[in-house]
């Protein structure tokens, strides 16, 4: 998707939209606190509860904001694609040599591969992914250093295999 057009008119406001706004504007013109979540529950209740006089001039003044920004419609002209900056060239992403050395994996993730298994079937049949993924995450927070020491040094053996590795690759 591209980007927003900033010339596209700004799209039509409901009655309950200037409703929550002379809310807010009340409460921040007497001092009191007004923080979206509490406005917009106490506002949701009002405007249950009120009746059609009651709601009356904030949907007057949507049906205006609804006259203008058709108004405001009918001579907007839309950007053509060609002047969009869709025609600017995307960045290929650069290709994997296959014969390129597997990348070396951190503490967490060797922990990870040795445990899921085990967390899988703590979980049961039917467990998901990211409920694997989760499970193993809490675990990996419960340990302390100790526990995660022969992770840590793992990965720095594989963190060596790889640059090792690597230097094979591009001294070739």
């Amino acid at each position: 998707m591209g980007k927003k057009d900033p010339n596209k008119p700004k799209g039509a406001k409901s009655a309950y939209t200037y409703f929550t706004e002379t809310i807010r504007e009340e409460r921040k013109a007497n001092g009191e606190p007004y923080d979206i979540a509490t406005v917009s529950k106490e506002a949701s209740e009002q405007w249950k509860t009120m009746d059609e006089d009651d709601r009356e001039p904030y949907v007057k003044q949507a049906e205006k904001d609804k006259k203008r920004y058709q108004k405001e419609m009918e001579s907007y002209i839309p950007p053509s694609d060609s002047d969009s900056d869709s025609d600017a060239p995307k960045k290929k992403k650069k290709k994997k040599d296959p014969n390129a050395p597997k990348r070396n994996q951190s503490a967490y993730f060797l922990f990870s591969n040795k445990n899921r298994e085990k967390i899988k079937g703590e979980l049961g049949e039917g467990c998901k992914i990211t409920e694997i993924a989760s499970a193993l995450g809490a675990k990996w927070r419960g340990m302390n250093d100790k526990d995660k020491a022969p992770y840590a040094e793992l990965a720095v053996k594989d963190k060596e295999r790889y640059q090792k590795e690597m230097a094979e690759y591009n001294g070739r």
